[in-house]
């Protein structure tokens, strides 16, 4: 998870709420916080390529997560 410390349109608490949330029910997860960036500006930082991989290691691991838990 990316979270950016101007974010304007979506407070930071947020983000590691959730990622605390996910911790805490044994979801291996990974916060990194971008100083000094608004919303959506990481998403272009050299190197980050989370456009090719973002199905299989963002969205799908989500959703199973909470299909196992509605399931419960």
């Amino acid at each position: 998870m990316l979270v950016a410390s101007e974010d304007k349109l979506l407070p930071t608490n947020h983000t590691t709420d959730v990622y605390n949330l996910l911790c805490e029910q044994g979801v291996d997860s990974l916060l990194v916080t971008c100083e000094g960036m608004e919303h959506g500006e990481a998403e272009y930082l050299p190197g980050n390529n989370w456009m090719d991989t973002w199905w299989d290691e963002a969205i799908k691991p989500s959703l199973d997560f909470a299909i196992q838990k509605l399931r419960a």
